[in-house]
């Protein structure tokens, strides 16, 4: 039998290996699996509460809808999805500026609860995983995670692992 490992993200594609790479940062003593959650965009089902710091009345928690965009009042239609909570922070605070609303805002945007990012594996191995947002996981421990690699005849040489563009286009990535 061949193994066939198919991994679709909901929404997002977002690496099963480094994210971003300690390679590519030059700090070779960084966790190889660790994610920077600083550079984390917002998903669809992902909760966040936006602090306007001494205008509660602004303050509110929201989940990131389908479309992205939530209503924040005063300054109307607030795009989060794909941003990071700096950027959104960023935008309130110009916003809140340049509409004259505060002189001086001083804003915070905290994720409370990140959307569950899950993995489906067909073939061989077969589950339903959902992966940690703290780090990212290893294909290794992804197959673990669904109850290893328990099937004598499969060949495990020939994995193959699928991902899906926004676009619903699947590509695979060479294991």
């Amino acid at each position: 039998a061949v193994a066939v490992v198919f991994v679709a993200l909901l929404t997002t594609a977002i690496a099963l290996w480094t994210w971003p790479s300690a390679a590519r940062e030059g700090n070779s003593a960084r966790d190889p699996v660790a994610r920077d959650l600083s550079a984390y965009r917002l998903r669809v089902g992902d909760q966040v509460d936006v602090v306007v710091y001494e205008h509660a009345e602004l303050s509110r928690g929201s989940v990131v809808p389908g479309n992205g965009e939530i209503s924040f009042l005063p300054i109307g239609k607030l795009k989060l999805l794909d941003k990071t909570v700096f950027e959104v922070e960023a935008e309130i605070a110009q916003r809140l500026r340049a509409e004259n609303f505060l002189a001086s805002p001083r804003v915070s945007c905290i994720v409370t609860a990140y959307s569950p990012r899950i993995v489906y594996l067909l073939g061989a191995v077969q589950g339903t995983v959902q992966l940690p947002t703290h780090k990212n996981v290893r294909i290794l421990e992804l197959l673990a995670m669904a109850g290893g690699l328990s099937n004598p005849s499969a060949d495990f040489s020939r994995v193959t692992v699928r991902r899906y563009r926004q676009d619903g286009q699947a590509y695979p990535i060479p294991v």
